[in-house]
């Protein structure tokens, strides 16, 4: 499909350029008469305004050739010939990663890490025991380096954040990892 298109495009615009308008043919002379250099056509163009045209509709079917040519490569129709000078489609940005959901496996990268999971409440990734780690609801967040292993915390805080982002909880006036 792609090539008959390009293959047709290039076609119409290679006869479209080779048309010769009727006011721009030429006619013989009548047999007789004697052509000089001051003849002109019975239109009354000059050979400058003949060559204006003909230099115009050479560079309008360049300029339209060029931007098919552009607009085939932007589409991907075919391959770029001058990477470096003509610039190729956009390149697709990778999808989000899908927000993590309650109950689902997460990695050990992840671990004590909070996310807002898909329901819009903050999760945070545990182990659960024997290796097994899973996202659950934790505690709103206050922020990365706002606490400090061992460091004095008020009783029933939550969220406390290493310098790494790993949640940590109160217990004890001092901030351990949790929950």
């Amino acid at each position: 499909m792609k090539k008959k298109f390009l293959s047709l495009s290039a076609a119409c615009m290679l006869a479209a350029s080779t048309v010769t308008s009727p006011a721009m043919a030429q006619t013989p002379a009548p047999a007789g008469t004697t052509v000089t250099e001051e003849t002109q056509d019975p239109a009354g163009s000059s050979d400058a305004e003949i060559a204006g045209l003909v230099i115009g509709s050479v560079a309008l079917t360049l300029a339209a050739a060029g931007g098919a040519a552009y607009f085939a490569i932007q589409q991907g129709l075919i391959q770029n010939p001058l990477p470096g000078i003509i610039p190729g489609p956009a390149k697709p940005k990778p999808a989000p990663r899908p927000a993590p959901r309650y109950g689902a496996a997460c990695t050990a990268a992840q671990a004590l890490l909070p996310a807002r999971g898909a329901d819009g409440k903050w999760l945070t990734c545990v182990n659960m025991g024997q290796g097994e780690l899973r996202w659950v609801y934790g505690p709103t967040p206050q922020g990365v380096g706002t606490a400090t292993p061992g460091g004095y915390c008020s009783p029933g805080e939550q969220g406390g954040q290493d310098s790494r982002g790993r949640l940590m909880m109160c217990i004890n006036e001092a901030w351990v990892y949790g929950p």
